[in-house]
Order: C-alpha cells, then structure tokens, then sequence
C-alpha cells in the first residue's frame, strides 16, 4: 500500500493530468516538504523531530447549464524520525471532497448534495494547532454528508423569500480507540416577507426546525417561528404587530424523558419604515414561558440598507434563556468585505460540528500555500471554480458531547485585496454555556484572533506573515477549573519557477500555555513548537 502510494505521487507529479473537455476540468497538484520540528517543554527533556510529507491532489469540475460538481482529493503522507529513542513514525490521511448542485427548476429549486472526509481534533487544548505534525494529536477521521433542496424566491412587487430543507450526518471515527459516533439531523428552514412596490404596510414570517440526533443516542429539536406586520398611518410612522414562539426539548426515545424548554410572546408597538429595504420598530411584549415567566418588555428590530453595498441589521428580544440580542454589519466593495455582528442561539454540540462555518470571503485553489495565493472575488454570490474553496479559520473548539449549548459570539471579518497586498483578519469572541443538565452548568470562553498578510515582493516572489492566538477559560458553577492560551506566528518566503513550479520557505513558532481539565496536550504541560519547512510545489496551470 505504501509503494502504490508513493508511486502515485511520483506518477502525479511526473505526468499531471490536466483535461479540458469543454465541460469536465481536471487539476493535479504535487506537494513535498521537509519539516524540522524542536519541542521545548517545560519540564521534561526536549527533542526534535524531521518529517517528510508528500501530498499528491487531484481536483475536479464538471459544469453544465444545470449540473455542477466540484471534487478534490488529496493523501498526505509522512515520515517522521526523532533525535531520541523513540522510533521513526510513518502516517498517513485521504481526504477528499465532492459538491454538486442540480438545478430542478430554473431560478426557483436547486438541489445540493455534499460528501467530505476530513481530519479534526476535538480537544480544546490543540485549538490552532490542530494539523498532521502535532506528535501528541490525536486526530479524528470525520465524514461528513448533506442532502438538500433550496428555494430562492425572487422579490417581487408582493412577496419574496427563500425556503431550504436539509438532511445531514455526521460520523467520527476514532484510529486510536477504534470507535465511532455518528449524528444525523434534518433542518428547515422558510422566510417570507413583502415586496417591493408595497408601501403602505410590510409582513414577514421566519420559521425554522432542527432535529439532531445526539452521539449518545438523545434527540434535541429546536423550533422557532416569527412573525411581523407594519401598517403606515401618517408618513412613514405606522403601527406593528409581532409574534413569536420558540421550542426546545431533549429527548431520550429509548428512557422516554423530555426535557421541553418552551416561550412564546406577542407584541405591539411603532415602527418607521421610509422604504421597503429600511425600517426599525420598537415593542411592547407579553410573554408566556414554561419558565413561569410572565413579565412583559421591550423588543426592536432595524434593517437598514445605507447603500446597496453597506446593510445593517438587528434586534434585540427575550427568550426560554434570558434576554437575547442579535445584529449585523456588512459592507463590500471591489477591494474590501467586512462583516461584523453579534450572533446568539440555542444549539448542541452535534449540531454545530454539523453546521461547520465559513468566516472570509477569500477564495483559494488547489495548492495555495499562502494567502496571497488566494483572491477577493467580485460578487458575494461567487461560484467556486475547479478546485476552489472558500477558506475557513474558524474551528469547533470543544470536545464531541451532548450538550446543549447557548452560545454567544461576538465576530468581525475583514478581507481585503488591491494590487500587491492581500489582507484577512478574523476576531471571534464566543461564550458556550452548557444547557444540557442545569446541575453541571459548565461555560467555555473563547477568544481568537487570526490575521494575515501577503505582499507582492516582484513578479515571481511573495512574503507573508501570520498570527492567531486564542485565550480560553473554562468554568463549573461559575468557578473557573482551567484556562489555555495558544499563539502561533509563521513568516514565509515562495518563489515561483516558471508557471508550474513552486518554491517556499517557512519560519513557523506554536506555544501553548495552560490547560483545560479534561482534555489531554503534550505531556499536559506548556510547550513550544519551532518548526523549519521546506517545500515544493510543482502543479500544470489549467487552460483558461
């Protein structure tokens, strides 16, 4: 198996496949590198650790006028020797990717279907460092599929609005214990609104239900509807009406318990609305809770569009948990994309690994070693092309479980692009309260920022610099019982040989301060990790 897969490599990378078939796009890339590793510990002995990786991908593009597929799949393997006597370690991963999407009806029903296969580590103490040269990480094997039909209704002079039915799964599974936990979930999703060219009232309706399966055989379904009406009586000024009725439960079909957490709430109030893209409203509400919450008070809402390229939006209510507040900031242009917002929601620790997240606008493609290898695409609606990907910073940053989770996220993207310098910068602010079992009452805090920048230095030279850290604490009935900090900076030089060959040189330094009980790091003590690396990228330019 190894000689076949080496031999791939060398095949790869000796003749890669490059087809253009008018319809059918075919991309290969050929990664190698050799990586010195020296751990500094804080107490035990030091060593140091060579690896040479070599990472073989293969991407693809069918595109029709109704069918598009995207695939990517990639092996990395590696071998590594160390300066004491533990003994030389080889390791291998596949992964691999596939999107498509079928258009059912034209600008009315889409059809998606995704499968994935991806390596992550679900241990808060490797959060940033999570990556195949970690010795001490104990990376999960994660399958990944979604089934789904999605509906864009275009607005017009009524209504308009989107609706969106999706079946996931989730499955982890584990080399080093040899078990897996699997989760399914089936989401739906409906927003209706007002049209355009009605100005004498506006209406909404937002409706959703989740149902997710938990690792431990739980099912928690959440379900919420809203509702909004607005009648001008003078001007703009007018009257509003809202609604809404929020449901979540836990339960265990084979114990039959449930665990229903439910509110609900009507409202009255005044609102402004100058145009159909700008209005805000402020309420009087009385709720009704399984809480025994009875007190009444005062919600808003605002959407407004300050330009077609800058919209901001919010609202802040009350529910099961407390008061909630939710808002958004966003402005585009051809150089820059910003986004900045808070979000709070009731969801499960299954459910959000389901979910997944994408936090930057930046494009990248098969082989990109830097961020300056990465573009800002014109529109916000971008189509990937073959062996594209949106990139994510983000990660789950705690361990497989069935919690309930309140989370709590404070954010701001930034991208931006022009010329020779290439931008991003990712800041997230997330407070994860453990809803599951009101005697445990466990918090995870995190704060991460991640930033990089690429610079131009010629035709055929690029310098970049990173750096992410992330502070965590972790809490039991409000008492702190750990807290980590975790800083990574790399600094890297790439040189380009012609327009097939790839040459770069990188500085990395991870340190990793603190714990979190419960979880496991590198002899669960603070450590430093200085690496060298060396690579080679040889890769044929599609035909455009």
């Amino acid at each position: 198996m190894q000689k076949s897969i080496i031999t791939l490599a060398i095949l790869t990378g000796l003749a890669p496949l490059n087809v253009d078939a008018g319809k059918v796009t075919v991309d290969t890339v050929l990664d190698a590198s050799l990586v010195q590793q020296q751990y500094n510990l804080a107490t035990s002995d030091d060593f140091e650790v060579n690896t040479l990786e070599i990472v073989p991908t293969v991407a693809l593009q069918y595109a029709a006028k109704k069918v598009q597929v995207n695939a990517s799949a990639s092996h990395v393997q590696q071998r590594a020797s160390f300066n004491n006597d533990n003994p030389s370690l080889t390791r291998n991963f596949t992964q691999y990717s596939v999107q498509s999407q079928l258009t059912l009806i034209e600008r009315l029903l889409i059809a998606t279907a995704d499968y994935s296969q991806n390596y992550n580590s679900f241990n808060p103490n490797q959060f940033l460092i999570d990556d195949f040269l970690l010795q001490a990480d104990q990376l999960d094997k994660v399958e990944r599929t979604r089934f789904g039909l999605v509906s864009n209704i275009i607005q017009g002079e009524y209504f308009g609005g989107q609706a969106s039915l999706n079946r996931s799964s989730f499955n982890t599974i584990s080399d080093i214990v040899g078990n897996s936990r699997e989760s399914d979930s089936n989401q739906l999703s409906v927003n209706l609104y007002s049209g355009s060219d009605v100005n004498y009232y506006n209406w909404s309706v937002n409706y959703s239900k989740n149902k997710t399966d938990q690792f431990r055989g739980d099912a928690f379904t959440s379900e919420f509807v809203q509702a909004n009406a607005g009648f001008k009586i003078f001007g703009d000024l007018g009257l509003s009406l809202t609604a809404q009725d929020e449901s979540n439960s836990l339960s265990n079909e084979l114990l039959t318990q449930s665990n229903d957490r439910d509110f609900s709430s009507v409202g009255a109030g005044v609102s402004y609305s100058p145009s159909f893209n700008r209005s805000l409203a402020i309420y009087y509400n009385k709720p009704s809770s399984s809480a025994s919450d009875n007190d009444g008070f005062i919600s808003g809402t605002i959407n407004w569009a300050f330009s077609p390229r800058t919209i901001f939006s919010a609202n802040a209510s009350k529910r099961y948990y407390g008061r909630s507040s939710n808002a958004s900031l966003t402005f585009n242009n051809r150089a820059v994309r910003i986004e900045a917002g808070r979000n709070e929601s009731v969801s499960s620790n299954a459910q959000l690994f389901i979910d997944g997240n994408t936090t930057t606008s930046l494009v990248c493609s098969v082989g990109a070693v830097n961020l300056g290898d990465c573009f800002l695409p014109d529109t916000l609606d971008y189509q990937l092309g073959v062996g594209e990907s949106f990139i994510n910073f983000q990660q789950p940053n705690f361990a497989l479980g069935d919690n309930i989770v309140v989370r709590k996220q404070n954010y701001l993207n930034v991208s931006y692009q022009k010329r020779k310098l290439t931008f991003n910068l990712n800041a997230y602010d997330n407070q994860d309260l453990n809803e599951g079992d009101i005697n445990i009452n466990t918090q995870l805090d995190t704060q991460t920022v991640s930033a990089g920048v690429d610079y131009k230095i010629g035709v055929y030279s690029a310098l970049s610099l990173s750096h992410s850290r992330a502070d965590m604490q972790s809490f039991t009935l409000d008492t702190e019982t750990g807290e980590g900090s975790t800083k990574r900076t790399d600094i890297s030089f790439e040189r380009e040989f012609g327009r097939d060959l790839v040459l770069s040189f990188k500085l990395s330094n991870i340190a990793r301060m603190g714990f979190l009980p419960g979880f496991t790091n590198i002899n669960n003590e603070d450590f430093t990790d200085r690496r060298v690396t060396v690579s080679i990228r040889y890769q044929i330019t599609s035909a455009k």
